[in-house]
């Protein structure tokens, strides 16, 4: 299971992130043409932006 953490969310801007999702999804269709992926929809962080720049925070 791959989840926001792991697509970078703390590092990217919303067209960064849209990006990367698409270069992952294209790489494992790559690896595996046949794959299955479920998706589901990203939270809103209800944190002020200045705690944002890390998942550590």
């Amino acid at each position: 299971m791959t989840g926001i953490n792991d697509l970078g969310i703390w590092e990217h801007n919303a067209v960064e992130l849209e990006s990367s999702l698409r270069t992952f999804i294209a790489n494992a269709r790559t690896a595996k043409a046949d794959i299955r992926m479920i998706f589901g929809k990203i939270l809103p962080i209800k944190r002020p932006l200045a705690s944002r720049t890390s998942p550590l925070r």
